[in-house]
C-alpha cells in the first residue's frame, strides 16, 4: 500500500489522539495494495472564532485505487448499489465514549446521558461541520472542501448500534458508527451525506480538494498551533489571570447564592473576575454560564481568549460561553414567538418592539413560562444554568427584566462600570432586588494602566472639575507614558514605530488598539486600511460590522475600531485617532435628559461634564503602557487642556 497516513496534534496523550491511531490501524488494515494517495488525522484540530471550536478528529484524505461498493441514489432517483471511486474527503468526527444505555435516539437525532440530561450530539456534530468550512474558508480566501461529519461511539458494539438504526427490517440511514466500524462502512456513511457524480465511465465521491495536496489544508489547522506560540506576552498573562487557581480578584471569594452586583470602574478586573467565576463554577458545579455583553468587538476579544486558553465552547456539557446581548435575545425572540422565521435584521430595527413582546409573552401566565423555559433547556445555545451581565449599567430596564423572568436571582451576576455609558446617558438600576438577597461587591483599584495613565487621566478629571472621587492605582505597575501629536494626517509612521516597541516588550500587533472617528469609514470599511497595509502593517479592521463579530486569527493585525466600541477592550498600546474632533462629534450629539435622576441631585452644567467625562475616559483608559492622542485642532477645549497636562508632565508626556 502506498497510502501515507499521518496522525497530528499537540496533545498525544489524550483520548482523542489515541483514537486518531486506532483510525489510522483501520484504515491501513482496510486499504488495498493498489491504493494511493494521503491521509492526514488531525486529532484535537481546533476552530478559531467558530461558534464550535473544537473538533476531536479531523480526517482529510486523497485517495487513488479505493472504490468500494456502496449505496446511494443516483441522478435519475434510483437507488443503486455500485462501486465507488473514493477520491477525497474531509470530515469532522466527533467522538464519544458513552456505553448503550448512556445514548438515546430520538427520531434520526442521537442524544448522550450527562448526569440527569441529555447533550444532543447530532447537533454538536453538525455544528463542527460548519465550523470546519468557515474556518477553511476564512483562510482559503472563500475556498472550502465539501465537509463531512460523523459520530462516532467508541464504546458501543456494532450490534447495539444496529438495534438502535433498525426500524422494523429498515436500517435507518445515519453518519454514526461503531467501535467496531469498517472502512467500507464509514465510506457509505460519508456517500450518503453527498452523492456521487458519474463521471468517465464510473462512479467518483471527490469534496472537491482539486489539486490541492490534504497536507496543503492541513496547514490551515496548524496556523492555529502557530497563534499559541506566538499569542504574545499580553494575551499569555490575561489567560493565567483567567485559568490560575489563585485568589486574587474578590469575584473568586463570592458563593453563588445571591444575587451579585459588582462595581468598579474601566480596568479594576470586573470582567476578567467574571470569567474567573464562571470557570469555578464549571468546576464545582459542572455548570453552563452565559456572559453577555453590548459590545461585538468585546465577545470578539473574549472568544479569542476562550480559544487560546483551550476553555470548552458551549456544545460541551459543562462550559462557559460569551454572546452579545442582542444576538441571546434574538433567538429568544424567535425560538418562542416566530418558530426561527424572524430576520436579524428586522428584529436589530425594532429591538425595543420585539423586547416587549417577549415580555408579555412570558408574563402571560406561570404555565407558559414554564413550558417556554422547559423548550429553552433543549437548545445548547439558551440553556444555561447561570447567566452572567458585563457593562450591566449600559442595559435597559426592559432587557433587564426579561432576565429575571428567565433566571432565578441568584443566578445572575452582573458587573456594573458605573459612568461608562454607550448607550444611553443614564444608568440601569440593578437594585431592584432586595438587599437581603443581594451582594455588593466593589472594586476600587485600576489593575490594568501603569500609574502615569492613571495619573493623565486624573488630570483630566481635575481640568474639568468634574466632583468624582480619582481613580485609584494598584500600585503594581510603575511607568507608563503619554504622547501627543499635532496634525490631521493619519500616524502611519508613529504607529509603525509603536509596533517596533510593542514587539521589543515582547507583544504582538494584536496589542496595538487604535480608536477613530466614524468619518474614518468609507462605504462600512476603514479608510487607510491600504495604506497601512503599503507600510507593512495588516489591519483587523473593528468598523467594519461584519468583522467586528469575527475573532482576529493569528493576532499579527493591528485592531481598527471606532471610538464607540472600545469599551471594555484594552492593549498595550492605544492610538486616539482625532480625539478633539471625537469629543466634539459626541458633545455636538449631547442632548439634555428631560427626566434627570432626582437621586444624582445635578445640575445641567454637572450632567453635561458627566457625559463629557463618560466619553473621554472610554479611550483614555484603554492601554496599559501607551496612550497616544492626536490632535487635529490645538485651540478646541479639550486640545487645550491635553497641552497643559502635557506642559505641566513633560516627564511622562510628549509631543512628537
Amino acid at each position: 500500500m502506498s497510502v501515507s497516513i499521518h496522525v497530528i496534534g499537540n496533545d498525544t496523550q489524550s483520548d482523542e489522539y489515541n483514537c486518531a491511531n486506532k483510525l489510522k490501524t483501520l484504515i491501513e488494515t482496510a486499504l488495498p495494495s493498489s491504493a494511493s494517495g494521503s491521509i492526514i488525522l488531525h486529532a484535537n484540530a481546533t476552530m478559531m472564532g467558530q461558534t464550535v471550536k473544537d473538533i476531536d478528529i479531523l480526517m482529510i484524505g486523497k485517495l487513488n485505487g479505493y472504490h468500494p461498493k456502496l449505496l446511494f441514489v443516483n441522478g435519475a432517483g434510483e437507488e443503486i448499489t455500485a462501486p465507488v471511486l473514493i477520491q477525497s474527503f474531509c470530515t469532522a468526527i466527533e467522538i464519544k465514549s458513552h456505553s448503550f444505555d448512556g445514548i438515546v435516539r430520538e427520531g434520526t437525532d442521537f442524544l448522550v446521558r450527562y448526569g440527569a440530561d441529555l447533550h444532543s450530539v447530532t447537533n454538536q456534530s453538525n455544528q463542527q461541520k460548519f465550523a470546519v468550512k468557515n474556518y477553511i474558508s476564512h483562510l482559503m480566501n472563500g475556498h472550502s472542501p465539501y465537509i463531512t461529519n460523523l459520530i462516532w461511539f467508541v464504546g458501543l458494539t456494532s450490534n447495539e448500534l444496529d438495534n438502535m438504526l433498525y426500524i422494523g427490517d429498515a436500517k435507518m440511514q445515519s453518519n454514526v458508527m461503531s467501535a467496531e466500524v469498517k472502512l467500507d462502512e464509514m465510506m457509505q456513511l460519508l456517500v450518503w451525506q453527498a452523492t456521487p457524480s458519474f463521471f468517465s465511465g464510473m462512479y467518483r465521491y471527490n469534496a472537491y480538494l482539486n489539486n490541492d495536496d490534504p497536507d496543503d489544508i492541513d496547514r490551515v489547522f496548524t496556523i492555529f498551533d502557530r497563534v499559541k506560540n506566538q499569542m504574545g506576552d499580553l494575551s499569555r498573562k490575561k489567560i493565567e489571570q483567567i485559568t490560575s487557581k489563585a485568589v486574587d480578584n474578590k469575584l473568586d471569594l463570592i458563593q453563588a447564592d445571591k444575587f451579585v452586583i459588582c462595581r468598579g470602574r474601566a480596568g479594576t478586573g470586573k470582567t476578567i473576575g467574571l470569567i474567573r467565576l464562571a470557570l469555578k463554577l464549571i468546576d464545582k458545579e459542572d455548570a453552563r454560564v452565559l456572559v453577555l455583553t453590548y459590545n461585538r468587538a468585546l465577545v470578539s476579544d473574549i472568544k479569542r481568549l476562550f480559544a487560546l486558553s483551550n476553555l470548552p465552547d458551549m456544545f460541551q456539557p459543562s462550559c462557559v460561553e460569551i454572546m452579545s446581548l442582542q444576538s441571546f435575545f434574538f433567538k429568544l425572540v424567535n425560538v418562542s414567538l416566530y418558530d426561527g422565521s424572524l430576520q436579524g435584521q428586522e428584529f436589530l430595527q425594532n429591538y425595543a418592539f420585539y423586547l416587549e413582546q417577549l415580555k408579555a409573552f412570558l408574563n402571560e401566565n406561570e404555565e407558559t413560562r414554564e413550558l417556554f423555559l422547559e423548550e429553552l433547556r433543549k437548545d445548547a445555545s439558551l440553556r444555561w444554568d447561570y447567566c452572567f451581565v458585563d457593562e450591566a449599567q449600559d442595559w435597559t430596564a426592559l432587557e433587564r427584566d426579561i432576565l429575571f423572568e428567565l433566571f432565578e436571582k441568584n443566578q445572575i451576576v452582573v458587573a456594573d462600570g458605573g459612568n461608562q455609558f454607550v448607550r444611553s446617558s443614564s444608568g440601569c438600576d440593578w437594585n431592584v432586588v432586595n438587599r437581603n438577597d443581594r451582594e455588593t461587591i466593589k472594586l476600587k483599584k485600576c489593575l490594568r494602566q501603569k500609574e502615569n495613565l492613571i495619573a493623565f487621566n486624573n488630570h483630566i478629571l481635575e481640568a474639568v472639575h468634574f466632583e468624582t472621587q480619582a481613580i485609584s492605582s494598584s500600585g503594581r505597575l510603575p511607568g507608563g507614558k503619554v504622547l501627543i501629536r499635532l496634525g490631521r494626517d493619519f500616524p502611519i509612521q508613529l504607529i509603525s514605530e509603536q509596533l517596533d516597541s510593542i514587539r521589543a516588550a515582547g507583544n504582538i500587533p494584536y496589542d496595538l488598539m487604535c480608536f477613530v472617528p466614524s468619518n474614518y469609514s468609507f462605504n462600512g470599511h476603514f479608510g487607510y486600511t491600504e495604506a497601512l497595509e503599503a507600510a507593512g502593517i495588516k489591519v483587523w479592521d473593528g468598523t467594519n460590522s461584519t468583522i467586528r463579530r469575527e475573532v482576529p486569527l493569528i493576532g499579527d493585525e493591528i485592531r481598527v475600531l471606532h471610538y464607540e466600541s472600545g469599551r471594555g477592550l484594552e492593549a498595550w498600546t492605544c492610538v486616539c485617532v482625532e480625539f478633539d474632533r471625537f469629543i466634539a462629534q459626541k458633545m455636538h450629539e449631547y442632548v439634555e435628559s428631560t427626566q434627570p435622576n432626582p437621586l444624582l441631585l445635578e445640575s445641567k452644567n454637572d450632567r453635561r461634564k458627566r457625559y463629557f467625562v463618560n466619553w473621554a475616559l472610554i479611550p483614555l483608559t484603554r492601554a496599559i503602557d501607551t496612550t497616544i492622542i492626536t490632535i487635529a485642532d490645538p485651540t478646541s477645549e479639550i486640545s487645550k487642556i491635553i497641552l497643559s497636562i502635557a506642559e505641566q508632565h513633560p516627564d511622562y508626556i510628549e509631543i512628537v
